[in-house]
């Protein structure tokens, strides 16, 4: 191919992917410095769901603390800006800008408010629960620092989340949505993250425009300092979970990645290709999805293998236990009433163990001898997941666990479930909230201790206390099965339990084949439904891409004379003063869509 491939990062999940692209995202990051890169983004690390991008900003903030406290210390690239990352995921979650209103409404919030909004729980410099939250006018910034006085960060952490301030301060890694790339079809600010900035504002940062970008800024652009960014494009472009780059996401996805590719190549400072790599613990007919998604070949790591337990980096060890599956069906009785007395009867079992911890102590080959050291195994197997196909069986087994099972339970003085709900419906900061509950409550025992989930959990949510999992029938695909069952065993060995539908076929032939669709799972993930060339869907990004075109490729130009292309009036005085070329643009969205 005379484009540069795709990377495809194809390991089990629990098995490194993660570490893996996050390695090379550092190493990237000091190259850059090192080779002249002194500012704008390194790489863009992209989720086709905004939950799934909760638990790795903290991964990811984490890492780059580290870096930064090497990059301070390191004469060659001290001088260079600062290791920053940047929450580019849509406004139901982070604001999208902050105006005179917004500030107003923080300040009025108490300290307490205003931490329900922060994106991190613990300092990524020193590990405490010591970050908050403050919106600062003066600077035009939502605020994340921390007030450990014995924190390396300095105070104020390196963490943007408005989108203006991630045009502004082009932060060196950002965590983004799929679809929030969308946005450079109609804001021209979008570009500095493609193509960096030629000026600079005293306090509000970077620029492409003779005006600040934040609209409270006082300074004139004759005090704006000019700027001249080094390779300014991305180095390199991380998409997680690839399998989930489908049907509609995935074709609309693929025209915006063939025009930023397009774009940067051909228009941007930095004039050369973008390194991608896809990440996925399941796939099939990947060669298809990644020229559907990228027009290019992929390269799989690690290669392909003839056997089915064993590849060149890694083999199946038949000793190390990692999860107990079972399944049944519950034949003349309720689907609802077989899920939630199999999670009571569970949680007798677990609590019988939490009653006399020496029942523990007597399992042969624990290898543990003190009642402390049952009690913190049995924390990880306290919290119960309950996955469901649909929001209303969630709903369902809540209603029947309030009554009769809770009940039941609090006569036989037994402790109740404490449920909550896990689904699209939760706000990220709702989510935010029970993981970190999960992760870091000191006392396990008297939080929250069944998860009612959807398919929302089945990526990125990765917790060592998840260890007991119960299905309420099979999902509707292998991939989604996998992924969901695999939150569970990545500390302990775990329980899996399946409840069978016997009303759905599916659910059926897989009680009947039960060992061999385990044995086989990697070989049946069906191939993922992709198709760039869909009619309906070129109609639907047209519009973007046409007007992205003109707010990246002609915009910065035209900007001044005769004003910005954001405006119809503009185009229209663009187009009669010969400035935009009908057939020289129409070559342009052929080349932009990846057609020849």
């Amino acid at each position: 191919s005379h484009l540069s491939s795709i990377a495809l990062l194809y390991f089990p999940t629990g098995g490194g992917k993660t570490e893996a692209f996050l390695g090379v995202l550092v190493f990237n990051l000091f190259f850059d410095r090192h080779r002249g890169k002194r500012c704008g983004v390194t790489s863009i690390l992209r989720y086709p769901l905004r939950l799934l991008s909760v638990q790795q900003i903290q991964r990811l903030a984490n890492i780059l603390a580290q870096a930064e406290l090497i990059r301070r210390v390191d004469p060659s690239i001290t001088q260079t800006e600062e290791f920053s990352l940047g929450y580019f995921v849509g406004d139901n979650n982070t604001p999208n800008s902050m105006n005179a209103k917004e500030y107003a409404r923080y300040r009025e919030m108490t300290q307490t408010q205003r931490d329900e909004h922060r994106i991190l729980d613990l300092c990524p410099f020193c590990g405490k629960t010591t970050v908050h939250l403050d919106a600062v006018e003066e600077i035009g910034r939502l605020v994340h620092y921390c007030d450990n006085p014995d924190c390396l960060s300095g105070r104020i952490l390196p963490i943007y989340v408005v989108d203006t301030e991630i045009y502004r301060y082009l932060p060196s890694a950002i965590i983004s949505t799929v679809d929030k790339f969308a946005i450079i079809g109609c804001n021209a600010n979008f570009r500095n993250v493609l193509n960096g900035a030629e000026y600079k504002c005293p306090i509000h940062g970077y620029t492409s425009k003779r005006k600040c970008i934040d609209s409270n800024c006082k300074f004139e652009a004759d005090r704006f300092e000019q700027v001249d960014m080094y390779d300014p494009a991305p180095t390199l472009f991380i998409q997680d979970e690839l399998h989930l780059m489908r049907e509609s996401l995935g074709a609309y996805a693929s025209h915006y990645e063939s025009f930023i590719e397009y774009y940067v190549k051909h228009f941007s400072k930095s004039k050369r290709d973008l390194k991608v790599i896809g990440a996925t613990a399941t796939i099939s007919s990947y060669r298809e999805q990644v020229y559907h998604l990228y027009g290019r070949d992929p390269i799989r790591f690690p290669c392909e293998s003839p056997f089915i337990n064993k590849n060149f980096y890694a083999k199946v060890d038949d000793t190390d236990l990692q999860r107990q599956i079972l399944g049944y069906a519950p034949y003349g009785k309720a689907i609802v009433n077989s899920v939630v007395y199999s999670l009571k009867y569970m949680r007798e079992a677990v609590h019988e163990y939490y009653h006399d911890p020496s029942k523990v102590l007597a399992i042969p080959g624990i290898g543990i001898e003190t009642t402390e050291e049952a009690l913190e195994i049995l924390k990880d197997y306290w919290i119960f997941l309950e996955y469901n196909n649909v929001k209303r069986d969630g709903n369902n087994v809540d209603g029947a666990i309030k009554t009769p099972v809770n009940e039941e339970l609090a006569a036989a003085g037994i402790i109740q479930f404490k449920t909550r709900a896990m689904t699209g419906d939760e706000s990220f900061q709702d989510v935010r909230e029970v993981l970190a509950e999960v992760e870091n409550s000191k006392d396990v025992y008297d939080g929250v201790n069944l998860i009612t989930a959807t398919n929302m959990i089945s990526h990125g949510v990765d917790a060592d206390r998840f260890n007991i999992m119960f299905f309420y029938g099979i999902p509707g695909n292998m991939a989604e099965y996998i992924q969901a069952y695999s939150r569970t065993g990545r500390k302990h060995t775990s329980i899996v339990i399946d409840l069978i539908r016997p009303s759905r076929e599916t659910d059926l032939s897989y009680l009947k084949n039960f060992t061999n669709i385990h044995k086989y799972k990697d070989l049946l993930v069906e191939p993922v439904p992709i198709n760039r060339w869909a009619t309906k869907a070129v109609d639907t990004t047209l519009p973007g891409i046409f007007t992205g075109l003109l707010l990246t490729v002609y915009d910065p130009e035209l900007q001044y004379s005769p004003g910005t292309l954001f405006f119809m009036k503009n185009i229209r005085k663009a187009i009669k003063n010969g400035l935009l070329n009908k057939d020289t643009i129409k070559d342009q969205l052929y080349h932009a869509f990846g057609c020849t």
